[in-house]
């Protein structure tokens, strides 16, 4: 679910990011803010759109730990059948994370390399 929430997440920024990086500003001095302004407002929605992604993602995450049965009962159990299969849910467990922490590197290094989020960058991105 994660996986699927930041892939449309990204495919969304990308074409804004695109947009945002093809306006060209032009020497009339009324087009030059209408550059200005539609690269912000590129910045704004890419931003929004990574921060609702993160927020969703995180949620995600919550309903999904108290399948985690697994790593809260091996140390309430005795009985050598029930910590085995505890063992193999722990394992599985172990690989789903691994799994989603990779996701979640890559989406990060690409939120990081494609969304602007300080105002000096927006406007220093604008002047080149």
């Amino acid at each position: 679910a994660i996986t699927v929430l930041l892939g449309e997440a990204s495919s969304l920024i990308q074409p804004l990011a695109a947009w945002r990086d093809g306006l060209i500003p032009s020497q009339q001095e009324g087009a030059k803010d209408m550059v200005s302004l539609l690269q912000r407002v590129c910045e704004e929605a890419m931003e929004i759109l990574d921060n609702e992604a993160q927020k969703l993602a995180v949620t995600i995450g919550v309903w999904f730990r108290p399948d985690q049965r697994g790593i809260t009962t091996l140390e309430q159990n005795e009985n050598e059948r029930q910590e085995a299969a505890d063992l193999l849910s722990i394992e599985s467990s172990l690989e789903e994370m691994a799994f989603m922490c990779q996701v979640l590197s890559r989406y990060a290094t690409f939120s990081r390399q494609t969304v602007l989020r300080d105002k000096s960058s927006i406007e220093s991105r604008a002047n080149e």
